[in-house]
């Protein structure tokens, strides 16, 4: 995300729940992330980030560093089928805001669980 507020909220839910959040505001900032940290187990990533950048340009760019596709779910206010249809494609989750931590949580278990899990 692009907003420190949502990031720092995000932040809390997620360790609350357990897991270790890495953050960034944007591609070089993941990127960087990425290149000291390693790669991470799932991203959640923001549609409508500064500038020109989205969410998906971003994935992109990551996946092309690390060299595989990697789970992701994509948080947007955008209610257009179109962009639900592109992350659909990509074999991402999509959340629409406002999100409600519950349905964040089913859906990031969902998308984590090995496949043929059941």
């Amino acid at each position: 995300d692009n907003e420190p507020d949502i990031l720092d909220g995000m932040q809390l839910l997620l360790e609350h729940w357990g897991y270790t959040p890495h953050l960034a505001m944007g591609e070089k900032e993941a990127l960087g992330t990425i290149r000291n940290l390693g790669v991470p187990h799932l991203v959640l990533v923001d549609y409508h980030l500064k500038g020109k950048e989205n969410g998906l340009d971003v994935m992109s760019l990551i996946e092309r560093e690390v060299g595989t596709a990697l789970p992701a779910i994509v948080i947007t206010a955008d209610r257009s089928s179109a962009l639900e249809e592109v992350v659909r494609e990509r074999g991402y989750g999509l959340l629409r805001k406002p999100i409600k931590p519950a349905a964040l949580r089913a859906l990031m278990n969902n998308t984590l669980k090995p496949a043929g899990a059941d």
